[in-house]
């Protein structure tokens, strides 16, 4: 779920969720916030049914839904591809709340038992009885800060292995994201970044598809080994055109795919000939032959204000096509009246 408004439409809806959070008695916390906001900026039409449904009056709040949608809304999506990583935070959480729990329980015996020793110096004179109350309130004094130790200590643990869970994950987000021929964007890089692109407010991204040129017929001539080395040469080479507003991923078999979160049809265009042009000077070296004359063929489109994720791609779709259907090795855009390339 991506938020990427500008301060001002932000603030806007910030306004508006404040409202039906106050109208439902949900409490302002952050968790809460972020299901709101996300209500209101229609992020997840799944969200809004839950949402409605659950939280329907002001009587009908309870913390324990709401941390559970945040959960499967926010927190899951992150790691639901590692297993391991899930078991683990609940593993985590579950023991450091125990550990809170034993300390605050132990905390209010101790209050108690304080309480109960003033109470009794105060009305004692007699020093061996004095003395023995002393020494029972510094025993508990001690098993006090003996559980405040061992809590210190479950939070230190947990926080080194909460660094160690970041570290995973974060290998897990790369390796679930990343090709492993072409060490590119996957089909799953490429939807996240076409959503996101497409989540902006008043953004019209561009989506360029790139097909390798008889594909097929290069691995049955060449082999499937020296194919991938041709695949993972063309992932070599679209990394040098990623930018911040430039995500670029193998979209499927020998096809390639390039979102531009912004900027001009001319700059659209400009970048697929960029890339068609270097296609072209792609070699690769095979025992005692040089093979060379790679090819690809482009389609380019821009998203109309309204349009669907499978409309887009739909229509870049047709636009390679007809490029390939045109003599291949060339850029046509799905736009009509689309300038040609500088």
């Amino acid at each position: 779920m991506y938020f990427r408004e500008d301060p001002k439409h932000a603030a806007e809806l910030l306004k508006q969720a404040i409202p039906l959070m106050v109208e439902r008695k949900i409490p302002t916390n952050p968790c809460n916030f972020a299901l709101w906001y996300a209500y209101v900026a229609e992020r997840d039409h799944g969200l809004k049914k839950e949402l409605d449904r659950d939280f329907s009056s002001s009587k009908s709040y309870f913390p324990e839904k709401s941390e559970e949608l945040f959960f499967d809304y926010f927190v899951k999506p992150f790691i639901s591809d590692n297993k391991d990583a899930q078991a683990a935070v609940v593993s985590l959480l579950n023991g450091l709340s125990s550990s809170a729990l034993r300390t605050a329980e132990g905390a209010k015996d101790y209050g108690q038992a304080l309480q109960q020793g003033m109470q009794k110096m105060q009305n004692e004179s007699d020093p061996a009885k004095l003395e023995e109350t002393l020494k029972g309130l510094l025993r508990e004094t001690e098993v006090a800060d003996d559980l405040n130790q061992a809590f210190y200590q479950e939070l230190r643990s947990a926080n080194e292995e909460i660094e160690s869970l970041k570290r995973q994950l974060k290998d897990s987000e790369q390796n679930a994201f990343v090709d492993s021929l072409t060490k590119i964007g996957n089909r799953r890089s490429f939807d996240r970044a076409l959503e996101g692109a497409m989540a902006m407010p008043g953004a019209r991204p561009f989506l360029l598809l790139i097909d390798l040129d008889f594909f097929k017929k290069c691995n049955d001539t060449y082999g499937h080994l020296t194919g991938d080395r041709i695949l993972a040469a063309l992932g070599k080479l679209l990394q040098t055109f990623g930018a911040d507003h430039i995500q670029v991923a193998r979209y499927g078999g020998e096809e390639f795919a390039a979102v531009l979160s912004k900027g001009t049809i001319e700059q659209a265009l400009n970048l697929a000939e960029s890339i068609r042009e270097k296609v072209t000077k792609v070699k690769i070296k095979q025992q005692d032959r040089i093979i060379d004359g790679i090819s690809a063929s482009i389609g380019v489109a821009q998203l109309r204000p309204g349009e669907t994720k499978e409309s887009l791609i739909q229509r870049v779709d047709k636009a390679l096509y007809r490029a390939k259907g045109n003599g291949r090795n060339q850029v046509q855009s799905a736009e009509a009246s689309s300038p040609e390339p500088a």
